[in-house]
């Protein structure tokens, strides 16, 4: 059995005493503490004063510069500077750029010194284009539209038409899956690898892949993830010299269609 152990009530009057004296130093002593950090982060060294861009050359830098204002600008929780080295919003800033500037693929952001920032910005590149009748957009690899082709300007990209899309996507919007938009790139590619010269391919409702030839032929194809046994069919069908009518000094098609959507049966329309 533990004994109890008295003590008088001057001893408990000393004793609180002294934590009290205790309490206030810690208190006095994370204030201090505290007063310190907030004037450090009060001084104008600690404030983003500059940024530096590079990149995406053709975006407007006052339209750029005025989204990093907007938000450098403010407090967090009405004291914490936004501008301030350590509370650099570059989550935010990245997004609101993102979504401003949908010819852009990334933000990238490197703290030079305590008072300067530097961005990279990284441009989408061009990887087809996205069309209804002559109005074009740009698409890149992952299949984002995101800007506004040049009107009249040949393009080496391959042309995707279809049909009361175009106007109403917005850019910054993924409209093809980058799975899909890349095995359309290499039809095209495989195709003028086998001299034909792609005009356009279109994309219809019904998983149906038209692609128009220069000369006026076309090529039906049921849409795939890969065309590699759609070109099989059709290399054998233009091995047999006499099926497929030929004219010109290329040997364009003589064809309405040649229609490869139906596995091992190929069907053709002469002109």
């Amino acid at each position: 059995m533990r004994k109890k152990v008295l003590r008088s009530p001057r001893l408990v009057r000393k004793e609180r005493r002294r934590k009290a004296r205790k309490a206030l130093a810690l208190s006095i002593l994370l204030l201090s503490f505290g007063a310190v950090g907030m004037y450090a982060l009060l001084q104008p060294d600690f404030r983003i004063q500059e940024v530096t861009i590079d990149g995406a050359e053709t975006l407007s830098q006052e339209r750029i510069r005025d989204v990093i204002r907007t938000r450098l600008t403010g407090t967090y929780l009405g004291f914490f500077p936004r501008g301030h080295n350590l509370f650099f919003p570059a989550g935010s800033l990245r997004k609101a750029l993102l979504a401003e500037f949908p010819l852009l693929s990334g933000v990238r952001f490197r703290r030079d010194s305590l008072a300067s920032v530097h961005m990279s910005l990284i441009a989408r590149e061009p990887y087809a284009l996205w069309c209804e009748e002559e109005r074009c957009f740009l698409l890149d690899k992952s299949g984002v539209l995101f800007a506004e082709a040049p009107k009249g300007e040949k393009s080496t990209f391959p042309r995707l038409a279809v049909k009361d899309f175009a106007a109403e996507a917005a850019l910054g919007t993924a409209v093809l899956e980058e799975q899909q938009l890349s095995a359309l790139v290499s039809l095209v590619g495989a195709l003028e690898g086998m001299g034909f010269a792609v005009e356009e391919i279109e994309l219809g409702e019904t998983r149906t892949v038209s692609v128009r030839l220069r000369e006026g032929a076309r090529l039906l194809l049921a849409e795939s993830e890969s065309y590699t046994p759609a070109l099989a069919r059709l290399t054998l069908l233009l091995s047999e010299e006499d099926l497929i009518p030929r004219g010109g000094e290329q040997g364009e098609l003589r064809v309405q269609y040649i229609d490869l959507r139906y596995g091992n049966k190929v069907y053709f329309k002469p002109r």
